[in-house]
């Protein structure tokens, strides 16, 4: 896949991205906000919408479930769309954007999914386009690069605990007060000792 520096891509909220998944991956700060709007507890979040991804072995990611025939993101709804726009996840938001460098790159390298949609624009800078996709980006992307580092160290990770996958779990995606500050209590939780075994 070749880095780009501009994109000619605008969601008209088909949905045909929202068919044939079940790799749909989450984020704590996705987790955290599907949960604030959905009105319920993280954990329930996890527990109702979501299944452990087995992408990284050993670590509990977790994933949005497919439902049907076509594996059909649980949020979509033919009719409406997406039932969680606003919230959507940062790989949704991203879409058809795919990091090519590191997270912690100061100027980081993005590649391009085949665009589903028909729905083009004049071509933008990819940094202004993901700016524009999602108010969230500039304000969770120093605690998502922090995210994805651990994802990244996964070969420090122990088996040696049979309770850790569990604890983890609880830590990165669970263990939030909705009312409170979520940057704050995910730099909490990420840097729990667990993290760097």
């Amino acid at each position: 896949m070749l880095s780009i520096e501009t994109i000619k891509f605008k969601c008209d909220r088909c949905g045909k991205c929202c068919k044939h998944r079940g790799d749909i991956a989450l984020t704590p700060m996705d987790v955290f906000q599907i949960s604030k709007y959905l009105g319920c507890s993280c954990e329930e979040t996890v527990r109702k919408y979501t299944r452990l991804s087995h992408r990284h072995g050993n670590f509990p990611q977790v994933v949005i479930q497919g439902e049907g025939k076509q594996s059909t993101c649980i949020f979509y709804d033919r009719r409406i769309g997406c039932k969680i726009y606003p919230v959507r996840p940062a790989q949704c938001y991203m879409f058809p954007l795919v990091p090519l460098t590191a997270s912690t790159d100061p100027n980081p390298k993005f590649g391009i999914r085949e665009c589903y949609s028909k729905s083009m624009t004049e071509p933008v800078p990819v940094q202004e386009w993901i700016r524009r996709s999602s108010d969230r980006y500039e304000s969770e992307k120093e605690i998502f690069h922090w995210y994805m580092e651990i994802l990244s160290g996964l070969e420090r990770f122990s088996e040696d605990n049979p309770n850790s996958k569990d604890q983890i779990k609880k830590l990165l995606y669970c263990e939030y007060d909705l009312s409170k500050d979520m940057e704050e209590q995910i730099k909490q939780n990420l840097s729990k000792k667990i993290f760097y075994v």
